[in-house]
């Protein structure tokens, strides 16, 4: 299971209740927090507070959906800045990053590589 701060707006998850699976949610900035999940092709959203969101593997099909190709032992995203290699059971990564000017920005980046809050300090 995922916990909601893990997720960011337009992240693809399964998200489980006792009548369907649905395959996307977006995450909402609300007292509680809660996912609208998109449950169809029209745009029609549920709102759900405490729901089962579950990780959905990466597969090659999924890659492929996500628009990476497979170079080799590489998979490479559209822009050619970020690489996948699957070495040993699992995913890992390299990329061409732009430079880091902010400290929201280093918050979010060590928070998605590490899981690591950084916090100021007293």
């Amino acid at each position: 299971m995922i916990e909601i701060k893990e997720l960011r707006q337009g992240n693809l998850i399964l998200v489980t209740d006792l009548l369907h699976d649905w395959l996307t949610g977006t995450y909402e900035h609300n007292d509680p927090p809660y996912l609208r999940v998109l449950v169809d092709d029209m745009g029609a959203y549920v709102a759900r507070t405490r729901p089962e969101c579950n990780p959905i593997e990466i597969t090659d099909n999924w890659l492929l959906k996500l628009g990476f190709t497979k170079d080799g032992g590489a998979w490479i995203d559209e822009s050619k800045t970020f690489v996948l290699y699957y070495l040993e059971g699992q995913y890992i990564w390299d990329m061409k990053a732009p430079a880091i000017e902010h400290v929201h920005q280093l918050q979010n980046v060590v928070y998605f590589t590490r899981g690591i809050e950084l916090t100021v300090k007293s």
